[in-house]
């Protein structure tokens, strides 16, 4: 999209949240995708816990909820349950009717493994395609896919030494030696559920997902495993990120093309006054 559009940028940030601004749109050009839907910026602003707070219970969002039953309609989550490092949503293995996403909808995907939905909203279902936000290195644990609502980092599909981890939890997580903390891998070969079945942490806002409004835990409230993990390994780009305050961005739902075309109008507009004024001062000059 436009090289001008921010991509992801950090608003806000308190000694235990903050807030990034995710346009929703990549680096790339996603219009390569197959569903009719034109991807747009959303311009959301996501506020997180900068320290994860592992849950007593995990919650289960995705098609498929505990001992591989199939999750009741009203907890499957629809939209945003986490966003990639490149700022673009990321969904779980649900499509709009809650049947597997990658068998009904891939053939939609582009190279990196996104599309759009009917309201613009270009996002992954599973692991991006190769390059698309990181890039796996023989021998060595994938890199951050991003980061999801509940706070916990999610990685590529591989752990230590470059092999597939063996230990992960029903919710898609464990620690290992490369990252001693609780985090998320997606899954390898692109299995179900593609990415996390269940949150393993407790989600503070839903500034992420409106849908969850209602279904957010205040620190009163959260229910805290008996044991938690020490995040002061892990190394976040969000936080790494200058903070800013810029100007407004387009409006949300307006594509790259209609942010120029407005900037360029405005410009045509003012054309005739800048020219009246240009003349006035050479008549100025010549008399």
């Amino acid at each position: 999209m436009s090289k001008e559009q921010r991509v992801v940028e950090l608003r806000g940030l308190t000694t235990t949240e903050y807030t990034v601004f995710m346009s929703g749109c990549p680096q790339y050009d996603p219009y390569n995708q197959t569903t009719g839907n034109t991807p747009t910026f959303q311009n959301m602003t996501v506020t997180y816990r900068r320290t994860p707070v592992l849950a007593a219970s995990v919650v289960y969002m995705a098609r498929v909820a505990a001992n591989n039953t199939t999750n009741a309609a009203n907890s499957v989550a629809l939209g945003p349950i986490g966003f990639a490092v490149n700022g673009v949503a990321i969904y779980n293995d649900a499509d709009a009717l809650l049947r597997d996403a990658y068998i009904y909808e891939g053939a939609t995907f582009d190279g990196c493994r996104g599309h759009a939905s009917p309201g613009g909203s270009y996002h992954y279902h599973s692991e991006p395609g190769p390059g698309c936000v990181y890039n796996d290195t023989a021998g060595r644990h994938s890199p951050l896919f991003g980061v999801m609502l509940d706070n916990i980092p999610i990685y590529g599909a591989l752990g230590d030494g470059g092999v597939p981890p063996t230990d992960l939890d029903d919710c898609g997580g464990h620690s290992d030696a490369t990252y001693p903390f609780y985090h998320y891998h997606v899954t390898y070969n692109m299995t179900p559920p593609y990415v996390i079945k269940c949150y393993r942490g407790c989600v503070f806002s839903s500034s992420g997902n409106p849908a969850f409004a209602g279904h957010t835990v205040t620190d009163q409230t959260c229910v805290k495993a008996a044991v938690q993990s020490n995040y002061t390994s892990f190394t976040n780009p969000f936080l790494a990120l200058p903070l800013a305050v810029p100007p407004p961005p387009p409006p949300p739902g307006s594509s790259p093309g209609a942010a120029a075309a407005t900037r360029w109008g405005s410009l045509m507009a003012a054309l005739p006054l800048l020219l009246a004024a240009a003349l006035a001062a050479l008549g100025g000059l010549l008399h």
